[in-house]
């Protein structure tokens, strides 16, 4: 959300603030004009957020373009007229809006939450496929599942509502990569390291595996690696242990993989 103001000022004369702007929706830039005041000489832009964020435009005319602003941040706007020896210090104020969306994967589907800040009745959720396919879900609400999602995909997922500022407001593009079950799971002995080399296929668009080792007496044993391999050393022998395999992507994890019994011996 964000409230922009503007004033022009010549000597001890401030003008009537009169700004208005509009978001572009897709690179979340706001377009900031208002009346110029008789001597002023330039104009600064400035948005500033609670958590310090800040962006800018300088401009000798009537508009320019504030870009770079943050999704679901609300900003104050100030745009300050200068003439040689001083600066306005006034503001007058009107409001964006953008969305901020967040997306996690349960299963075969794709949850998108977002912040309802617009006096929409109906949000539309798009997820665009590596395979440029679309699945698409509607909500009145603040949340909305994308049903059917296949594993070894990379999704770009959208929120757009309609918008007294924009035709289309849209939240930026949010990529979630679901990544399929670890599968073809191989187990190898390392008798010197009292241990295991577990191996498995790689799994699509997967960024991270996480190995997990139970034996009889419930002890949990994790090993992680970006590779589709783990070690596991310092084993105990004549135990019999059960492997499950994870593979994360991008706000996703996989089902555990079939569990794999390794009985050790040596």
């Amino acid at each position: 959300q964000y409230e922009i103001t503007v004033l022009a000022i010549r000597d001890d004369c401030e003008s009537q603030p009169n700004a208005n702007g509009n978001l572009d929706c897709v690179t979340n830039a706001a377009f900031v004009a208002w009346t110029t005041g008789e001597g002023a000489l330039s104009y600064q832009g400035i948005a500033q957020a609670a958590n310090g964020h800040t962006s800018g435009c300088n401009t000798t005319g009537s508009s320019c373009e504030i870009p770079d602003l943050k999704c679901g941040t609300r900003y104050n706007f100030s745009v300050t007229a200068f003439h040689d020896h001083c600066q306005s210090n006034s503001k007058s104020t009107f409001q964006l809006v953008t969305i901020h969306a967040e997306a996690h994967c349960t299963i075969d589907t794709i949850l998108v939450r977002w912040e309802n800040t617009e006096d929409s009745t109906v949000f539309v959720v798009s997820a665009e496929d590596t395979n440029h396919d679309f699945t698409y879900c509607n909500s009145t609400a603040d949340t909305c599942i994308l049903p059917n999602m296949f594993c070894g995909m990379e999704y770009s997922v959208i929120v757009s509502a309609s918008s007294n500022r924009c035709s289309n407001l849209r939240s930026p593009p949010k990529k979630i990569k679901t990544p399929c079950v670890p599968s073809d799971v191989s187990v190898k002995q390392v008798c010197e390291g009292e241990g295991v080399v577990v191996t498995w296929a790689p799994s699509l668009v997967a960024t991270l595996y996480e190995l997990t080792a139970i034996d009889g007496q419930g002890n949990v044993f994790n090993c992680t690696n970006t590779e589709s391999t783990c070690t596991f050393t310092d084993l105990h022998c004549g135990q019999d242990y059960g492997l499950t395999i994870t593979a994360t992507g991008d706000n996703c994890t996989s089902m555990p993989s079939e569990s794999t019994s390794a009985i050790l011996s040596w």
